[in-house]
């Protein structure tokens, strides 16, 4: 460096402080650049999970008209039979299964009868109505301090009916029947998450309650499957449905399914969040996420894209920026 020049040594320099200048700006650049297009694609997570919240809010909507308007088809099928009764002095043998329990007790039920047609133990007023809806149709007869279900359109694989499952006189069914009042209730059955709504009934006669119409249909429907399933954040990431236990239900990769979100690292932030993003990792891969607890269903639904989906491409895009600022 002796030997050479003042002026070289002056334009070596200021060359040295310009390339110095851009390698800094760059880094501060790079650094910025990342957080805001992280930040961005966050955004945008959240807004596809918004929209999706939408559409199962639509779907409850439907489901709730649909379950009310099968109601009212099993109610004029009973109207036009004129007459409600139950027949003390004849009994039916009925497997009661106290609601979730196992334990099954046979019960000497006396027979309930819509018009001429047998209802306790029999199936033609439900399987008239179930003719038109995928939906389970269901009569439920008070017995005991008990509610017992009595009749149903569905069969089990071995072609039985059902029928037995019985709420307690502390349960809110049982309540809401007693008190002449509607209602909407979550339950489930093998893992099935189901809709389901009661009202009660009168017998002709005496004008007393003595048990209630019900009609169930499946939350998580093939089309609500392929709703989910479709969901993604400009063609990255993907949807999910899990139950509050932390069992998946729905994932585009059957691979996932029944799998538990805390099999994530911190994948047991997904259920503690009614409403917002987290980030939880999987096999060495970050996913950022939104989680919308539906409380209707209670079930978590679920949006993530992986990190390394989410900052595709920026790299290059910084470095070539900064490439062009330098020049």
């Amino acid at each position: 460096m002796k030997h050479l020049g003042f002026g070289k040594k002056l334009v070596i320099g200021s060359l040295g402080i310009i390339f110095i200048t851009i390698i800094v700006i760059a880094a501060i650049n790079f650094i910025q650049s990342k957080k805001a297009y992280l930040s961005k694609g966050r955004a945008g997570i959240e807004n596809v999970a918004h929209v999706l919240l939408k559409s199962l809010e639509l779907k409850y909507n439907l489901q709730t008209q649909k379950l009310d308007s099968e109601l009212g088809l099993l109610m004029a099928e009973v109207e036009k039979e004129r007459n409600v009764m139950v027949l003390e002095d004849r009994f039916t043998d009925i497997p009661v299964i106290l609601k979730g329990s196992d334990k099954k007790e046979h019960t000497q039920v006396p027979k309930l009868m819509f018009g001429l047609k047998f209802v306790t133990g029999a199936y033609e007023t439900v399987d008239n109505v179930g003719s038109f809806t995928d939906s389970e149709i269901m009569v439920y007869q008070l017995f005991g301090n008990q509610l017992i279900k009595v009749s149903t359109s569905r069969k089990s694989h071995d072609g039985e009916r059902p029928i037995g499952e019985a709420y307690q006189a502390d349960s809110a069914v049982f309540k809401n029947v007693t008190a002449n009042l509607k209602s909407h209730v979550l339950t489930r059955i093998n893992g099935d998450t189901i809709m389901q709504v009661f009202a009660p009934f009168k017998e002709n006669q005496e004008d007393q309650i003595i048990g209630a119409y019900s009609i169930a249909s499946r939350v998580v429907t093939p089309d609500l499957k392929g709703l989910v399933n479709s969901v993604t954040v400009s063609g990255k990431g993907h949807s999910f449905i899990c139950e509050p236990g932390g069992e998946i239900l729905v994932h585009p990769d059957t691979g996932f399914i029944n799998k538990k979100v805390q099999s994530f690292k911190n994948g047991e932030a997904i259920l503690k969040t009614k409403k917002g993003q987290v980030a939880y990792q999987y096999q060495g891969k970050e996913y950022y996420a939104y989680v919308h607890y539906f409380e209707p269903w209670d079930l978590y639904f679920v949006t993530a894209v992986s990190k390394a989906d989410l900052m595709a491409g920026i790299n290059s895009q910084i470095l070539s920026s900064a490439a062009i600022s330098g020049a």
